[in-house]
């Protein structure tokens, strides 16, 4: 777990794609790789939000998981459905590893981050929670998803 660090995550317009069941963040990463097969020309470099949406429940393997992808306000109008997102701020921290491991690393470091709140100067954010999907190098998220790898900054959601 790396240092925590209070970033303004600015205003945006995305599109969702959402996936439900017991492995939602596969099915929605495919969604998301098909339309960047026939969009990417159109919005460039993108940035990926993910979520839970719903979380999971007690006695189900079933939950949903949704993926913004950021789009620019200069090509908003050549995508249909575009959404916006207000931004807000956050506390932000980076885990990452092999995604056999992520069930084990994402919610320690989740914990880590909401156990930082208790003893900080802020209070708990009523905007959305996000994990941002992050490449290395040349390499966006999907292609270190292919190797095995995952590599996240999350946001957790704080106000003075």
């Amino acid at each position: 777990m790396e240092e925590i660090r209070i970033a303004e995550l600015p205003a945006f317009h995305y599109l969702n794609f959402y996936g439900f069941g017991s492995s939602p963040e596969l099915q929605v990463i495919g969604k998301v790789q098909e339309w960047l097969k026939q969009n990417q020309s159109k919005i460039g470099t993108s940035r990926y939000f993910g979520f839970n949406n719903p979380d999971p429940a007690p006695g189900s393997d079933n939950y949903g998981y949704e993926i913004w992808v950021e789009i620019p306000t200069e090509v908003k109008e050549v995508v249909s459905d575009v959404k916006f997102f207000a931004g807000g701020l956050y506390a932000v921290s980076h885990c990452s590893g092999l995604l056999a491991d992520a069930d084990k690393f994402i919610p320690e470091a989740w914990k880590t981050l909401t156990t930082w709140l208790e003893s900080s100067p802020y209070r708990l954010g009523h905007h959305q929670w996000l994990e941002e999907q992050l490449g290395e190098g040349k390499k966006n998220f999907i292609d270190l998803l292919a190797e095995g790898r995952i590599s996240l900054d999350l946001y957790m959601p704080i106000t003075k």
